[in-house]
């Protein structure tokens, strides 16, 4: 499988923040949102590609094509796909 590019997240004062790329495979996308909740971060990785993920607190992962989102609670992270 292809890996997609990366698009490092950084967290400012702002509410949101979005990043796609086009590439030969497809759309790869990714996007973060705080609430009062915590931080919310999604991911979409197009067919037959994978991707690095960097979160804050968590060591580096890969993930296969599909869409993905993860929640930041004061310092937990949850995984939903």
């Amino acid at each position: 499988a292809a890996r997609a590019e990366e698009f490092p997240w950084r967290l400012r004062a702002d509410t949101c923040e979005v990043a796609s790329y086009d590439s030969i495979y497809g759309t790869v996308a990714c996007r973060w949102e705080r609430s009062d909740a915590g931080v919310r971060y999604t991911a979409e990785i197009p067919p037959n590609t994978a991707a690095r993920v960097e979160l804050p607190g968590m060591e580096p992962f890969e993930v296969k094509a599909g869409k993905y989102e993860w929640m930041a609670e004061t310092e937990k992270m949850t995984q939903k796909k």
